[in-house]
């Protein structure tokens, strides 16, 4: 190992530096994932076994030829051109905490070790061949990071589907009577449900992991290797499905599966599953194809390794690049977080003042605790005021932008409907205006959104793409300080814009600095 260390160039010792380096940033960056959720847990083992994996990849021969090894340099760079910047958009649109950052930062990180160990590959000493086992531990670190939100959400939709539907056909040829409502199976008068951790996504996940690890450990040659992956996969749902099988069998005799019984199946399923896969990889395991490595063109190689060098640098300036502009400056911490009880503990005679201590249950969808609701009612007429408030720091443009009325209140059975013709001026900035009905009832909508003191009118859309740009125009952190009013009545509010009730609340606003025109 030394002997190769002092064969190889300086810009090679450097490249095998930064692998090591990523890996380590990585770890630290994806740590919190692993820490709060179960399905992740399997991440703390990543950098341990990526590291193993690449020692294990210098005693086994090289599995690619010297073209072979130029294109995996140049795609995995051209790729990681690709992937790197949609990342950085994420963390500044997203957040660096949102699971999608966190996927295309790994996804990212692993094209660079595939393009650094193709680059190292072709040097007169490498210190690591490309081969199925190098391509293993690249790999594992995708499948140590979250999935985004949106792919999740729909992959778990789509396997409790699956599974209950397959379960209800299974029981049914089993003679045994059952009924399905929804993802919900009824057995003997009980209910069974396939909720979203028993999908199966856990151990789909964590059989993947385990599915690279050991074809990288234990199989040669790629092909053999991507097989077992995809074996491990059928693995993990055929299982999943004879898990729930069982338990509604168990239901069905009458045995109470909450507790012991429903954790025990989780974790025999797990151990089962990579039980199989590393009996199938010690049956399948040889020694596979070999190629003699030619002799590397210096020059050629020279290039590829300040290629991935370059690749390096760019990861290195944009994740500064996205630290510096998401971090919010000492003026943006100094904003005072506004009493929003006593802001709309409004005294106007006539109206009578009903509280709605239940909007406290959307606290943890919209990332706040400092949120709050009140309406008056007067001769038939409702007015009702709503405001949510984020600190510097704690949000990210992008997840306010999903709590628009447009996009919730559909979602709870209103109805979009055209708005009333617009005032010439508005208390505030004008507002985003909106008419729902639902049930013959009316609701007009007057909506604000502040970032960082400045109003936000409709947002270009909520891909990081979309967003990134947006808040690269603004003058403040993409973590800046963030609130919302809302200001809904059965009345088209134009009609009511003069009425004491809002005039005061506007005039609140305005002396807590909440008003918009700029940060402060």
């Amino acid at each position: 190992m030394w002997s190769e260390l002092k064969s190889t160039s300086v810009g090679e010792r450097v490249l095998a530096a930064l692998v090591l380096a990523g890996m380590a940033a990585m770890t630290a960056y994806l740590l919190p994932f692993w820490r709060e959720s179960a399905e992740l847990s399997h991440g703390f083992f990543a950098p341990v076994l990526s590291v193993w994996l690449l020692w294990l990849a210098r005693g086994e021969p090289e599995a690619f030829g010297a073209r072979a090894r130029r294109f995996c340099t140049w795609t995995a760079g051209v790729v990681f051109l690709a992937v790197a910047p949609v990342a950085g958009m994420a963390a500044l649109a997203q957040g660096a905490g949102h699971s999608q950052t966190a996927f295309l930062a790994a996804s990212a990180f692993a094209l660079f070790v595939v393009g650094a160990v193709a680059a190292l590959a072709g040097g007169r000493a490498p210190l690591v061949p490309l081969n199925g086992a190098s391509l293993c531990a690249a790999g594992l670190w995708v499948f140590a990071a979250p999935l985004p939100s949106g792919v999740l959400s729909r992959l778990t939709l789509l396997m409790q589907d699956q599974i209950t539907g397959g379960v209800l056909t299974t029981l049914r040829l089993l003679g045994i009577p059952a009924m399905r409502h929804g993802n919900v199976l009824e057995l003997s008068e009980q209910m069974v449900g396939v909720e979203e951790a028993c999908s199966g996504i856990r151990s789909l996940i964590a059989c993947l992991f385990a599915g690279v690890f050991l074809g990288g450990y234990l199989l040669r040659g790629v092909w053999p290797r991507i097989g077992l992956v995809a074996g491990a996969a059928l693995l993990a749902v055929v299982a999943n499905f004879f898990r729930s099988l069982f338990l509604c069998l168990l239901v069905a005799k009458g045995v109470n599966i909450d507790g012991l019984w429903h954790d025990a199946t989780a974790y025999a399923v797990l151990g089962v599953t990579v039980a199989i896969l590393y009996t199938g990889c010690s049956w399948l395991a040889s020694d596979g194809p070999t190629r003699e490595r030619p002799e590397p063109a210096e020059g050629r190689n020279r290039l590829a390794v300040g290629w991935q060098l370059g690749m390096a640098t760019l990861a290195v300036c944009m994740a500064g690049f996205v630290a510096w502009r998401t971090l919010p400056g000492d003026g943006e911490f100094a904003r005072t977080t506004p009493d929003l009880a006593a802001l709309l503990d409004l005294d106007t005679a006539g109206w009578r003042q009903v509280s709605n201590p239940g909007i406290t249950r959307f606290a943890d969808a919209l990332n706040t605790d400092i949120l709050h609701e009140e309406t008056y009612l007067k001769d038939g007429v409702q007015v009702t005021f709503y405001m949510a408030f984020w600190p510097a720091g704690q949000t990210s443009l992008g997840s306010v932008g999903l709590h628009t009325p447009d996009l919730c209140m559909p979602g709870a059975g209103w109805t979009l409907l055209p708005p009333p013709p617009a005032m010439e001026r508005y208390p505030l900035p004008e507002p985003r205006r909106f008419s729902f009905e639902k049930n013959i009832y009316p609701q007009h909508v007057w909506f604000w959104h502040y970032y960082g003191g400045y109003p936000v009118k409709e947002l270009p859309g909520l891909y990081p793409w979309q967003l990134a740009p947006y808040l690269l125009r603004r003058p403040v952190s993409s973590a800046a300080a963030q609130w919302v009013i809302r200001v809904s009545s059965n009345r088209p509010l134009e009609q009511l814009a003069n009425e004491p009730l809002l005039r005061e609340f506007f005039e609140r606003l305005r002396a807590a600095g909440l008003d918009g025109g700029g940060a402060r």
